[in-house]
């Protein structure tokens, strides 16, 4: 690891959409209002100018979060805590700087749960997360949501199932049945877990966990309301948002393939056509590389660039 110091990262989801707008985000919101956290000072909204708030119960932050839309960002002194509002998902991330004690960091973990009763839920060190995840989760493709296991590790109901029989017993971690789910604690602290001490038995523990179980033994899934169906426009395969009638479009791209000038013209063409009439177009890659290689030509063109994170499946803005 670098020697610039590593933040804490809580990572939470939910895969319905009744964790969405301010009213049901409201005991979140309360939470962080009375927790260690800096307060914001500053908030950013996709597709809106930013501006400057006093609190996590700021009147500014409850009409962003009203509108639904990809992204609202709340900035404070080294601290940003993000919601991302989805079709059929909602992440929330909370990051900060390492200070506080791990005992409050995990009563605020917990709390948020209990608030948001989640599908998933992680927290670590930002840095260290990513540096596992690219020397070993990566190549587990173990599922969407958990490869590998971190400091605290939340399953939700039908998340548990999803992992497998069995994934409460496990020797290299501290397993409790909560309410809504199964929680896995893996070392005592974020900073703990970044010693090689504790990696070696957070690589233990995710090697501990059951075999995944075949799609056969899992026909909830399939009741599960569908990602939106793609559509052609003018020749362009993607998926409309329902929300604000924006177009997006994936794209999965060598490490040094540039998207040429009559495809960037053909995407820029888009807006203003179709029925609902497309109002903007966004660009999804599939890893930040090609985003920012493609990031210049498609911007001049007044299309918004994307990059899926690899570490949580969020779409993020290059």
């Amino acid at each position: 690891m670098n020697d610039v110091p590593d933040k804490v990262n809580i990572w939470i989801n939910r895969d319905d959409t009744q964790l969405q707008g301010s009213q049901a985000l409201w005991p979140v919101l309360q939470r962080l209002e009375n927790s260690f956290l800096a307060r914001p000072g500053a908030l950013e909204v996709t597709g809106l100018s930013d501006r400057p708030i006093k609190s996590y119960v700021d009147d500014a932050v409850k009409k962003a979060l009203d509108r639904r839309k990809h992204s609202v960002d709340l900035l404070g002194d080294g601290v940003r805590v993000g919601v991302t509002q989805m079709r059929s998902r909602t992440a929330i991330g909370v990051e900060f700087p390492s200070g506080p004690p791990a005992s409050e960091i995990r009563r605020l973990f917990l709390d948020l749960i209990a608030a948001i009763k989640p599908t998933y839920a992680r927290a670590h060190l930002s840095g260290h997360a990513q540096e596992l995840f690219e020397k070993y989760y990566k190549q587990k493709d173990r599922s969407f949501y958990a490869n590998g296991l971190y400091w605290l590790n939340f399953f939700g109901c039908d998340e548990e199932v999803r992992q497998g029989r069995g994934l409460d017993q496990n020797p290299h971690a501290h397993v409790e049945r909560l309410p809504h789910g199964l929680l896995i604690e893996v070392g005592s602290s974020p900073q703990e877990a970044a010693t090689p001490e504790g990696e070696r038995r957070l690589l233990a523990a995710t090697a501990a966990l059951p075999p995944m179980p075949s799609a056969e033994a899992l026909p909830e899934e399939s009741e599960k309301e569908q990602p939106a169906p793609t559509k052609t426009v003018n020749g362009v395969r993607g998926f409309l948002d329902a929300a604000d009638h924006s177009f997006w479009v994936t794209k999965h791209l060598g490490p040094d393939e540039e998207l040429d000038p009559k495809t960037i013209e053909k995407l820029r063409r888009l807006i203003g056509q179709g029925s609902p009439t497309i109002t903007g177009v966004h660009v999804l890659f599939s890893d930040q590389a090609s985003a920012l290689k493609n990031q210049g030509g498609l911007t001049r063109a007044k299309i918004r660039v994307w990059y899926v994170d690899p570490a949580t499946g969020v779409p993020t803005e290059a």
